[in-house]
């Protein structure tokens, strides 16, 4: 039998077997100037301490310690795993996003249901776009958004009256985007934009309570709506707005919403149907944001055009002084400096003018400086 190596400190418990070094730390916490150590530390060194009259408590292959020491191990017994010591959850052997693992530990230490959260990271793992997957979390921590017992997540839409998209709107036009509670609305994912720094593009779009709700409400976008989304669904998190809003390729009306859902946790009136329908064909890109924003670059450029007409053009890059009689450069200049006017380009073609003068003087240099001399 071979065994299992450790040496104990008063931080940590360092094992060595089968090739690896794994380091435990003892110290889960420290209060008041007291190290507080964690219960998974506390249950090995009390197997430790029945080694002498356990041989296989440190049999590399029978240990009871492995399950507390190596995640590798744990995870071949286990589709579902969490690490205490490390702060980690394993679903199917892939490591949980740190976020969703933290709580996962905190609903199990605080005996809540967690299921929710690892079908929500079973669903994010479909997602077939890596960028897709991590903007999902930016949104989820921001706002906050609960989950359903399927690992849905809830957002927000502003609608028209009729439930009708407000932007691309046009009256009698049968492929406007009809938001029905109780139906899916489906969009060609290929089409919808995954470019996260287009804040404003292509796709279906969801939000949170505030974004939907005071963002986009008013006029004749006058109705709110609840969302069920999968996260497979998700395919960008535009980066204005604090990561408030997103563009998906589908989601699940449910209702008319009169209040936002604060808890962590719903649990759904109805049974989603399957996710199938029609693919609506018109985008829900938002013009008016554009729209909004040419009048500022037009009287940013009206206010350039100002200062351009103010401001005496620069030198051209390329202007070659050959070596002009006195006459001719005295000329050139004469209509650039006006009486009582110093303008930026009156100085340069002065300071140019001097320099040209005392080249066609032959003005003396200082050996050394290289300075013009001081004429007489």
């Amino acid at each position: 039998m071979k065994k299992i190596r450790y040496i104990q400190t008063k931080n940590s418990i360092v094992f060595s077997y089968k090739g690896k070094k794994i380091t435990i730390n003892r110290i889960k916490d420290v209060v008041a100037g007291v190290p507080i150590e964690s219960d998974e530390s506390i249950k090995i060194r009390e197997l430790l301490a029945k080694a002498k009259d356990d041989p296989t408590i440190l049999d590399e292959d029978e240990s009871p310690l492995l399950p507390l020491i190596d995640i590798d191990y744990a995870l071949a017994a286990t589709p579902f795993y969490i690490d205490k010591i490390h702060c980690k959850v394993y679903v199917d052997g892939v490591e949980v996003n740190e976020y969703l693992g933290k709580k996962i530990i905190q609903a199990k230490e605080g005996n809540k249901e967690y299921n929710h959260i690892i079908n929500f990271w079973k669903k994010v793992e479909k997602n077939p776009l890596e960028s897709a997957r991590k903007e999902l979390f930016l949104f989820l921590e921001h706002n906050g958004l609960p989950l359903t017992e399927d690992g849905y997540f809830v957002a927000y839409k502003s609608v028209r009256s009729d439930y009708y998209s407000a932007y691309n709107y046009a009256p009698n036009n049968p492929d406007n985007v009809l938001n029905k509670p109780g139906q899916w609305v489906l969009f060609d994912r290929s089409k919808v934009d995954t470019d996260r720094n287009r804040t404003c593009s292509n796709g279906l779009h969801a939000a949170n309570y505030y974004y939907a709700h005071n963002v986009y409400g008013g006029g004749d976008v006058n109705k709110l709506i609840t969302l069920i989304i999968d996260p497979s669904d998700v395919v960008a998190v535009p980066s204005d707005y604090n990561n408030q809003k997103m563009r998906v390729c589908a989601y699940f009306v449910l209702e008319d919403c009169s209040k936002e859902y604060t808890e962590n946790f719903i649990k759904l009136p109805i049974s989603l149907p399957a996710k199938e329908g029609k693919l609506v064909s018109i985008s829900e890109v938002i013009p008016e944001i554009e729209e909004k924003k040419a009048p500022i670059i037009e009287e940013v450029s009206k206010e350039e055009d100002k200062e351009i007409d103010t401001n005496v053009e620069e030198p051209k890059e390329e202007t070659i002084i050959e070596e002009p009689e006195a006459d001719a450069v005295v000329n050139d200049i004469k209509p650039i400096i006006e009486p009582n006017k110093l303008t930026f380009k009156s100085t340069v073609a002065k300071f140019i003018g001097d320099k040209v003068s005392k080249i066609l003087h032959k003005q003396p240099r200082d050996p050394i400086t290289g300075k013009f001399l001081k004429g007489n």
